[in-house]
């Protein structure tokens, strides 16, 4: 019962960040555990899931805190 519990609580918080990633970002079940930034536009890591979150679409990437068009980084 306790895991069922659990299990719920961690689906609706997916659920409710699904809807609520910000602008040029989308919600990935299986996140990369790094992203491009405007100062390393093609990240060297694993691959391997990451935790579900928001991050940038294909074509941003991480600038300051937003995500931004690969094109438009300083």
């Amino acid at each position: 019962m306790r895991s069922l519990l659990i299990f719920s609580l961690f689906a609706l918080i997916a659920f409710s960040l699904a809807e609520n990633c910000p602008e040029n970002e989308e919600y990935r079940s299986c996140a990369s555990k790094c992203e491009p930034t405007c100062a390393q536009k093609i990240p060297t890591c694993e691959m391997a899931c990451g935790m579900a979150k928001c991050q940038c679409k294909d074509g941003f990437a991480r600038h300051e805190g937003k995500c931004i068009d690969v094109r438009k980084c300083p």
